[in-house]
């Protein structure tokens, strides 16, 4: 026969001659083994979180391969249930569960998880043709820690003590826990482990369970608590962080403040009847922010010609198309059509047009033949 599970086939060979006539069936026996085992008590709060099951842990202690089917418990000569048999190859073991035990009581509760920073990192994304790694935020790793606490105890009035198994599965949270706890662990595997207890009548026993997992997110945005915080010397001392890395997640946050100051809806916002000066009150304030690093930068982002380009823009049919009116100085016009197609600091910030054409802004009749730039 082919047995469900193992890639080959299990002959038997039946002793004695079996004559059956047509139409005729009958049970033979094909082969009596002894195999080793022992009660238990199994609790495993995935299968039941009440009640502990009354068990059987047997082992295959013959040569042969024990085939898969139904069997059926007897327990002090009396039927105590039928169950499925899985398939056993030699020295394999397995729990045989047949029923509810309520002489053992078994209650588990799960803590509050216990989270803090493990490792942090500068988040590096490959850009350009040369796919060059540029430090676009934080990559921060977490350690997290979590417990469950079982509390066994033993109701009988039984003079043998009781063998009770807890089966502990990890949860898959956080990136999937694994059990650290080792004390009393009997079996254990890639998220499970069992841990194995001896009760006497009326004893009971407190028992926890640790896990840990790992994991990681990247922040690219809103990173001000780990870099210009209170914080930051704490991190400093844990070794987490180090004065290169503010330095350059400060630079990262300044490009981010540059590009927004640069979006040509913020001098759109600014109506005729504001001061003439508040447009350019916001961009010296963003030059006045950003590191010493890229003050050059932001100087030369927001220069006199572009400052007058940017002020005289329309918004366009779309949110990446930007108009010069026809109303606009040829000098400005220029400044911003050479910032967005040559290599200045612009091109670091932002990246390269993609696209030129000719179009009329709908919103400007007079204006016609102008540039389009996508930026």
């Amino acid at each position: 026969m082919q047995m469900s599970g193992i890639s080959e086939h299990v002959i038997y060979d039946v002793k004695q001659r079996v004559t059956l006539r047509a139409k005729a069936s009958a049970i033979v026996p094909v082969q009596e083994y002894a195999i080793t085992g022992k009660r238990v008590v199994v609790y495993d709060r995935k299968i039941n979180e009440v009640n502990a099951m009354r068990a059987f842990h047997i082992e295959n202690t013959t040569d042969d391969v024990l085939c898969n089917g139904t069997v059926s418990i007897l327990e002090g000569g009396r039927f105590a249930g039928q169950v499925e048999f899985a398939p056993m190859l030699p020295k394999d073991d397995q729990i045989i569960r047949y029923g509810l035990d309520t002489s053992v009581s078994v209650t588990a509760t799960v803590g509050k998880k216990d989270e803090a920073i493990s490792d942090m990192k500068l988040a590096t994304v490959p850009s350009g043709l040369r796919k060059t790694e540029t430090v676009r935020g934080l990559e921060i790793t977490y350690l997290c820690r979590r417990e469950t606490t079982y509390t066994l105890k033993n109701n009988s009035t039984e003079a043998l003590p009781k063998t009770v198994y807890v089966d502990h599965t990890a949860s898959n949270a956080d990136n999937g826990y694994s059990v650290i706890t080792t004390d009393n662990c009997v079996k254990a595997s890639t998220g499970f482990s069992r841990f194995a207890f001896h009760l006497k009548p009326q004893e009971e026993v407190v028992f926890k369970v640790q896990e840990e997992a790992t994991y990681s997110r990247t922040i690219r945005h809103g990173f001000d608590k780990y870099i210009a915080s209170n914080d930051t010397q704490f991190y400093k001392e844990k070794h987490l962080l180090t004065d290169a890395m503010v330095q350059r997640l400060l630079e990262v946050r300044g490009i981010g403040t540059i590009e927004d100051a640069v979006d040509v809806s913020a001098a759109a916002r600014c109506s005729p009847s504001e001061p003439l000066d508040k447009f350019d009150k916001q961009l010296d304030k963003v030059v006045a922010d950003v590191p010493a690093s890229l003050k050059d930068t932001a100087q030369a982002c927001f220069s006199a010609e572009l400052r007058d380009g940017l002020r005289n823009m329309t918004y366009g049919m779309t949110s990446s198309d930007w108009f010069l009116p026809a109303h606009s100085t040829t000098s400005a016009m220029a400044s911003f059509t050479s910032l967005c197609t040559s290599t200045s600091p612009w091109c670091i910030i932002s990246s390269p047009p993609t696209t030129f054409g000719l179009r009329s802004n709908p919103r400007d009749p007079q204006s016609t033949n102008i540039p389009r730039v996508r930026i």
